[in-house]
């Protein structure tokens, strides 16, 4: 396994209305959750990712329990709406994601779409092939991948992200479940995906480990899951639970789950996967920036937050470094077939 540290980044060029009204930002995250707390709530007893009973910690977030795991080191909230619920809300198009406003789409392309892409396809062996994005947001992904010789397919159910997508560059995803997806590729007869990636989905779904599979089901042997996941055992997930519900990284309402480096390897080694690489990057400094200034709105414009972002980059190298970093950029190989139990 191989392991990179660090990406350089400027979190003013995309974050900077976060940066402006860190209020609105949160208060944002904030009404979200009482509209989901509004609804019906589905209790679990149990580890959403691997069945544990044993209770670690718990926190209380904007009114959500969640509670970490003491087996897999994961941690899952304990009660959310009906999933399908959860699909409505979502596929009316809320939340309408920060980055939907993001006025320099230039930069997120050049600095995290394409990052990405040229890590995961640096394990990948051969001409570009066939690579499924799911639940791909803006379609930044697949309409770079077009531009780089991929076929590439998208899904993405949230309507507001699917017409941005068909709009600005004429992509549009499928606006299917990934159980639906996968239902409609194994009876099509379509030959396997080189690479599935899901950044950013799996802490959406109430029982991660199916999807999991679901991806391993639709991949060649020794096809690539491409996975970029928040990760608790950071600064920025510390913070959040020394500040609940003022975080803007972590802790998110419409989560399930939220991932650690020992979690996804438990998921990965109970879907057939190996992991080949990992990116430990992430904007811990910018979230740490973010609470100061929630705290004291004045911080925004203080000599010491214009110090904090002109190092920024030392300074979030050392954490990734560290091990510390708020995400996980990893890569895993298929080596065994898993097949999905959807019956249920």
């Amino acid at each position: 396994m191989e392991e990179k540290f660090f990406k350089p980044f400027d979190p003013r060029r995309i974050k900077h209305s976060q940066i402006d009204d860190v209020s609105s930002a949160i208060g944002q995250y904030v009404a979200m959750s009482a509209e989901l707390l509004s609804m019906p709530q589905v209790h679990v007893h149990e580890c959403r990712l691997c069945g544990g009973k044993e209770r670690a910690q718990e926190v209380t977030v904007s009114g959500f329990l969640w509670a970490l795991c003491a087996t897999c080191h994961h941690y899952y909230k304990v009660h959310m709406p009906p999933h399908e619920d959860m699909l409505a809300w979502l596929k009316k198009g809320a939340p309408v994601e920060v980055y939907l406003h993001e006025e320099d789409f230039q930069y997120r392309l050049d600095n995290i779409s394409q990052p990405k892409i040229d890590f995961v396809s640096s394990y990948h062996h051969g001409p570009p092939g066939r690579w499924l994005d799911v639940a791909t947001g803006l379609a930044d992904i697949p309409h770079r991948l077009q531009q780089c010789g991929w076929e590439a397919e998208a899904t993405e159910i949230n309507s507001a992200l699917a017409a941005f997508a068909t709009k600005n560059w004429g992509l549009t995803p499928q606006q299917k479940q990934l159980h639906e997806y996968y239902r409609d590729f194994a009876a099509s007869g379509h030959p396997a995906f080189d690479v599935v990636s899901c950044f950013g989905y799996f802490d959406l779904q109430p029982k991660p480990l199916e999807h999991f599979q679901m991806a391993n089901a639709m991949l060649k042997m020794g096809g690539l899951l491409a996975i970029n996941q928040p990760n608790h055992d950071s600064l920025a997930g510390a913070l959040a639970r020394h500040k609940p519900g003022r975080s803007l990284r972590a802790f998110i309402p419409g989560d399930y789950s939220y991932f650690s480096r020992k979690s996804l390897g438990y998921a990965l080694d109970h879907s057939g996967f190996e992991i080949a690489g990992i990116w430990w990057h992430g904007l811990d400094v910018h979230d740490l920036i973010v609470q100061v200034i929630d705290g004291d709105p004045a911080f925004k414009d203080s000599d010491a937050c214009a110090l904090l972002y002109e190092n920024y980059n030392a300074l979030q190298k050392a954490l990734d470094e560290a091990r510390k970093s708020d995400l996980l950029l990893v890569v895993a190989r298929k080596v065994a077939e898993v097949k999905p139990d959807l019956a249920g």
